[in-house]
């Protein structure tokens, strides 16, 4: 499955790239580098539709860290199945 998901990021996502993933459970936790800002929700919501074993997606690398759920991006407005 790690390697499907880091597939999907970076076909998805051209100039995205993984260095680490660690899939825990129902936790993943990715080492992501994007091009732009702001894609982290999208790969997120992303992985958590097409995943649904997955519960919370948690990226870590760079100077930013977010951890995303169906809830956290259901509330932002995104839509999540």
């Amino acid at each position: 499955m790690k390697d499907a998901i880091v597939k999907l990021i970076e076909s998805n996502y051209k100039k995205s790239r993984v260095w680490k993933i660690d899939l825990s459970g129902d936790y993943l936790t990715l080492n992501c580098t994007t091009n732009r800002g702001g894609l982290h929700p999208y790969i997120a919501l992303r992985i958590l539709n097409k995943y649904p074993e997955i519960r919370t997606v948690h990226f870590t690398g760079g100077w930013v860290e977010g951890v995303y759920t169906r809830e956290t991006l259901r509330w932002s407005g995104y839509k999540v199945k």
